[in-house]
């Protein structure tokens, strides 16, 4: 199941959203904030995607509803870095791919949580782990609303 719901997820994305997959010019982002590998095991909501889009998206996007459960950490998380967890109720994920042939990169991140409404603190530090590392939240995809 964990497998054909990732697979839904990207054939989703690429058919709404074409430019996901975009590269942008450049190298991959230093990070200002990293933690340790998440000890979260178990079942987890994969609420947001970040959208690294390079040109300027003129609407905003709506929250699809599509609050999947998936076993985390899942086996296509692998070399992603830790922006920020508690190790109970959330963990935002980040991974950055640079081609040194085209000199561009393909950046995402990818947000879990226990609850589909997590709590207030909660969303604010992964508010904030965004904003540390310089991601504009603007480019997140809301799966689970």
């Amino acid at each position: 199941m964990e497998k054909k719901s990732f697979h839904l997820m990207c054939t989703l994305a690429i058919i709404v959203f074409p430019e996901i997959f975009a590269s942008q010019p450049g190298p991959c982002r230093q990070l200002v904030q990293k933690y340790a590998p998440s000890k979260i095991k178990g079942k987890m909501i994969h609420r947001s995607l970040y959208l690294d889009i390079y040109s300027k998206r003129t609407t905003k996007v709506k929250p699809l509803s599509l609050c999947l459960r998936e076993i985390f950490p899942p086996a296509t998380m692998q070399n992603y870095t830790v922006l920020d967890t508690d190790n109970t109720n959330f963990v935002v994920l980040y991974k950055c791919e640079y081609n040194p042939v085209s000199l561009s990169h393909i950046e995402s991140v990818n947000t879990y949580t226990k609850l589909r409404t997590p709590k207030a603190a909660t969303l604010k530090r992964i508010s904030q782990a965004y904003k540390k590392n310089g991601l504009q939240e603007s480019k997140v995809l809301y799966l689970c609303q």
